[in-house]
């Protein structure tokens, strides 16, 4: 890695970060200016609130690990539109450098990201009575169809009674929404 790569942080148009990212990216390749960049993220995801509404994290910005000592290269970056510039670059007129953001932020940041799943969207809830199937492939009772006979208050713990051994055994489970799969009405 070139010691002239570091990570800043890029101040975008809100809810425009994918876009402004390829559009980067496209630029960059048609000017012929890879070597500047490393890597590009745009490093968001969606969030519940304790109002249940859905809240952007880190939305309004692009981490990029580049080298921006050629000012045709920074130029090129803050001339895109929906771009308002690198995070501590201030001053009118006066041209003043960006301050690098610590690698273990950039991490941080990354990692966070990572670990997030984007939930599942279900267009059934689980309901007590409902008929489901264990679909987690590490459960020991994967591929077993239950009946739900009672769904925790926040709806994302249920517990299952399932058949065992040809029906005649009977195991209550208590597994996350996420691993079961409700029988589809016909």
């Amino acid at each position: 890695m070139n010691a002239q790569y570091k990570w800043y942080a890029l101040r975008v148009k809100g809810g425009s970060e994918e876009r402004i990212k390829e559009e980067l990216e496209k630029i960059i390749e048609k000017k012929k200016m890879q070597k500047f960049i490393n890597n590009l993220e745009a490093p968001y995801d969606e969030v519940k609130d304790k109002k249940n509404s859905i809240k952007r994290r880190y939305s309004s910005y692009l981490l990029i690990n580049a080298d921006i000592s050629d000012d045709r290269f920074r130029d090129l970056v803050v001339g895109i539109e929906g771009v308002f510039g690198f995070l501590g670059a201030r001053g009118w007129g006066q041209r003043q450098d960006p301050v690098p953001i610590k690698q273990q932020e950039v991490d941080f940041m990354l990692k966070k990201l990572e670990k997030k799943e984007k939930p599942k969207s279900r267009k059934s809830i689980i309901v007590k009575g409902s008929k489901v199937k264990v679909i987690d492939n590490e459960s020991s009772l994967c591929g077993f169809w239950g009946e739900v006979i009672s769904v925790s208050k926040d709806f994302k713990t249920v517990q299952v009674s399932i058949n065992v051994f040809g029906g005649s055994n009977q195991a209550t489970i208590t597994l996350a929404v996420e691993q079961l799969e409700e029988q589809k009405k016909v």
